[in-house]
């Protein structure tokens, strides 16, 4: 089975031209990410000489995750949907947790990690907090 019968680009009234045509569009309407993402979460260091995350590492983080999340969204999906990384929460993360922490005394070349480590634990109450999980599992 090939690419155009997998995703059924004949009924789905398309062909693989204009689906190259297509990826290609997409991939420079959003290739300004892979610059971007990186340059927002090291953005501390160039404010405060601190508390940003090292650029080269977040340049292929921003790269990988944007080109698994497509693959498997268009695998699973059939469709071609392209995904990258939420630029709303890198700000809040650069511009937001990392200056708190630091006014709170916090501070070195580890920040971000701290910083990383509140957006996770953050994630994970928050669910339990807007549920009814306290009744269910505390009566």
């Amino acid at each position: 089975m090939g690419l155009a019968e997998y995703f059924e680009l004949q009924k789905q009234g398309s062909s693989v031209k204009t689906e190259v045509l297509a990826g290609a569009t997409t991939f420079l309407a959003m290739a300004y990410i892979i610059l971007v993402n990186p340059t927002i979460l090291h953005a501390p260091n160039a404010v405060w000489g601190q508390g940003g995350m090292p650029l080269g590492p977040v340049v292929i983080a921003t790269i990988v995750s944007a080109d698994v999340a497509t693959i498997l969204t268009d695998i699973y999906a059939k469709r071609p949907f392209a995904m990258a990384p939420y630029m709303g929460e890198n700000a809040l993360f650069a511009f937001s947790i990392i200056p708190l922490l630091m006014s709170v005394g916090y501070s070195g070349d580890d920040l971000w990690r701290l910083a990383l480590g509140a957006v996770f634990w953050g994630r994970g109450h928050l669910p339990a907090g807007l549920g009814d999980w306290r009744e269910d599992h505390h009566s």
